[in-house]
């Protein structure tokens, strides 16, 4: 059996879902991303002390982000002007960090995400690694040099002494009294550091290949190279290094992490792309790659219990988790041809219809769901934007110079589609959704415009009234109010609409910028899910359309671009070939709960990328099609997470209020709180508590309607949160001056 078959053998179960029994996976179980935070600048290096992540990032300095809850990290500020941070490692209650610019810094990290700046002191050269033993920090250079200096007075540094190799310091592990240096002329020096004036050499060993990052895990070192080579040695004895085994895997590879028989490697593979590589190192002599999840180049990496910190400048601080599974796979896939893949699928019946980025369309039939097939294909005449099937025939909608061409097809005999009628509509075009015998079309050029567009029996299409946004419209739902629509604007947000069958103009309601443009919505009664280009996926209370306001926001680990919902799972497809799914029972604590790596890249939203066939899901990307089976039903294990309090924010009083009023809410036992306000964009106004170490009991806390700077706020709804133990509680507050 391969290992594959093996993998979705061990994972496929049957469960009632959807009102029938079928095949589904529990992916919570599989090595997969959990969260994502960016830091202002990019960063570079990380360490994790006491449940928070201290990061060098670069210009920006320091930064410090709380992982106390993995699945729902955020920035909560550092120190900057360091110069050009880093590099950065810990010792109990310190951490130091090195600049080439200003040199060593010491902090005081003992008190929870209030570092504290000791010392600075200059260096010599330009660092590219550093590492703390005991009283020692290590900074090792360009230049071949290492410097040590003493920190057991940490507010006064002292430089003890530099001595110099041949070729540059690379990389750098630290073990019980010694130090091994791996250097750019393809050796691994082991020193013993017992007088650091006068350090004594253990052993010289030649490595196959440059080294540039290297980790130790218990009594075994990994040197890799960013060439491929990866090196095992036995430091059992650091001054008698024996090399066990070599694999050779991959370009351009970053960092590496290990955790027992495991070590997870970043590493750009030729037909794969740059992936987060997990590898079986139980047998030295035979190292085998047992899974990819696509990341992106990794300047660090480290693991702390059952999570792996994955520091990329590009992408920010991946954490994953389930390190002991293996990465999910699809179920099954279909290629497209041609090989520019597919833009938009949608389904009717047994039959899938899906279109590339310029005219054709192809028509799949999936009665064999896991192996579809061609049966035809045709052009539009145009390039497709849109497709969506609508009482038995396929509705296309796409690109034809400034204008949008709106074409309805007889797909009865699906091989030879027939055209219906079509027409123009004014700017490029969004997406379309139906209302009896209307369709309701979202363009745009320079302005937004939704048009109605009837439909006749025998398939003739008809423009008819418009209505002008402000800004161009990408998308178009339908809310739950009559003649209301949520409708997405080209890198601005959503606006609330009124536009009645019949009405010549439509009624802005309201309107939420969301910082990006928005490429995918789902609407489910009282809720928006948004697919927000660069910015993830934003969750919005639409009860009231002249009240949108955000109730929570999920970072993707690349760009969103496609979002679906079926029972409590949200299912989204990024440009970074995942599918992220994420448990939004609780829509103000939305959590991933696996990530499936796909065949390929997800593109431009606008309509239909993901589509229920049951038993699966089917997903359009650029190489075909995405076969995979659904989320299980039911309560599942989050990884390595906090355990819950039934921590509950009960409703302020006052509320309304002027001036202030009073947050009362209860902890089952002794837990550290955060209670923070946000506006209803989700934009954090004020810290009232910031990991407080509260009692068991009732607890009440003051808001006087200020910021964080002490400014007064304006009149407006305000959004209450408090997290304590891994639960988040919410209550709406509104302010009126």
């Amino acid at each position: 059996m391969t290992r594959i078959a093996w993998v979705l053998a061990i994972h496929i179960i049957f469960a009632v879902f959807v009102e029938s029994a079928e095949a589904c996976v529990d992916y919570t179980q599989d090595f997969h991303w959990l969260s994502r935070i960016e830091t202002p600048y990019g960063p570079s290096d990380a360490v994790e002390h006491d449940g928070y992540l201290y990061v060098a990032d670069g210009m920006s300095g320091l930064r410090v982000v709380d992982v106390r809850d993995p699945a729902m990290p955020h920035l909560l500020g550092g120190i900057p002007y360091l110069g050009d941070l880093r590099s950065i490692a810990s010792a109990g209650d310190l951490a130091v960090a090195v600049s080439p610019e200003l040199g060593l810094h010491v902090f005081d990290i003992a008190t929870p995400g209030e570092p504290v700046l000791l010392a600075t002191v200059p260096t010599e050269g330009q660092t590219l690694c550093l590492e703390v033993m005991g009283d020692l920090a290590l900074i090792g250079g360009v230049e071949g040099k290492l410097e040590i200096f003493d920190i057991a007075q940490p507010e006064a540094p002292i430089w003890l002494a530099t001595h110099q190799f041949g070729s540059g310091v690379r990389a750098m592990v630290v073990g019980d009294g010694w130090v091994g240096l791996l250097l750019y002329g393809q050796e691994l020096v082991t020193l013993d550091l017992s007088d650091p004036l006068a350090p004594d050499t253990l052993a010289i060993r030649p490595l196959d290949a440059t080294p540039s990052f290297a980790c130790l895990d218990d009594s075994q070192l990994f040197a890799s190279s960013a060439s491929g080579w990866l090196g095992v040695y036995d430091v059992t004895s650091p001054a008698d290094p024996q090399l066990l085994g070599a694999f050779t895997e991959g370009q351009s590879c970053g960092a590496i992490a290990s955790q027992g028989d495991r070590l997870f490697r970043s590493c750009h593979l030729d037909e794969v792309g740059t992936v987060l590589a997990i590898l079986d190192v139980s047998d030295p002599m035979h190292i085998e790659n047992v899974g990819n999840v696509r990341a992106g180049y990794l300047s660090d990496a480290f693991v702390r219990g059952d999570l792996l910190y994955a520091v990329s400048s590009q992408s920010g601080i991946g954490i994953f988790t389930d390190l002991h599974g293996l990465p999910s796979t699809v179920a099954g896939s279909y290629a497209a041809s041609p090989a520019h893949g597919y833009q938009q699928l949608t389904m009717g019946g047994s039959m899938a219809y899906a279109s590339d980025d310029y005219d054709r369309i192809q028509i799949l039939d999936c009665a064999d769901p896991l192996h579809p097939t061609l049966i035809h294909e045709f052009s539009a005449g145009f390039t497709v934007r849109s497709l969506a099937m609508h009482e038995g025939r396929l509705h296309v909608l796409g690109n034809v110079s400034t204008e949008s061409n709106y074409a309805v097809y007889d797909v009865n005999e699906p091989t030879s589609p027939q055209l219906l009628g079509d027409t123009r509509v004014y700017g490029h075009p969004g997406s379309m959704l139906f209302t009896g015998d209307y369709a309701i079309v979202a363009s745009g050029l320079d302005v937004g415009m939704l048009t109605q567009v009837w439909i006749a029996d025998d398939g003739t299409v008809v423009p008819l009234q418009e209505a002008y946004l402000y800004y161009e419209a990408t998308l178009v739902r339908a809310l739950e109010g009559p003649d209301e629509y949520l409708v997405g604007e080209s890198d601005q947000g959503v606006a609330a609409v009124w536009f009645p069958i019949g009405a010549h103009d439509g009624l802005v309601y309201s309107s939420l910028g969301l910082g990006g443009s928005v490429e995918d919505i789902v609407v489910d009664g009282d809720l928006a899910y948004l697919a927000v280009s660069d910015a993830g996926v934003y969750i919005v209370d639409v009860s009231n359309p002249s009240l949108l306001w955000v109730r929570s926001q999920i970072p993707m680990p690349a760009a969103a671009t496609h979002v679906a919902k079926f029972s409590d799972r949200l299912y989204v497809q990024s440009e970074s070939d995942l599918l992220t799914i994420v448990d939004v029972a609780d829509s103000f604590a939305p959590r991933v709960i696996g990530v499936v790596p796909t065949a390929g890249t997800g593109s431009w939203g606008g309509g239909g990328g993901i589509v229920e066939a049951t038993p699966y899901l089917y997903v359009g990307d650029d190489q075909g099609i995405s076969i995979l089976h659904f989320q299980c039903s039911g309560d599942t294990p989050v990884g390595d997470l906090p355990p819950a309090l039934a921590a509950t924010l009960y409703a302020p009083y006052p509320n309304p209020f002027n001036p202030d009023t009073r947050l009362r809410f209860t902890l089952p036992g002794a837990a550290r709180a955060r209670l923070s306000i946000f506006d209803v964009a989700g934009r954090l106004q004020a810290n009232l508590l910031d990991g407080a170490l509260l009692s068991e009991g009732l607890h009440e806390v003051p808001w006087d309607g200020r910021d964080a700077a002490g400014t007064t706020l304006p009149s407006g709804v305000y959004l209450a949160r408090l997290w304590a133990g891994g639960e988040t509680s919410t209550q709406k507050l509104t302010l009126l001056r």
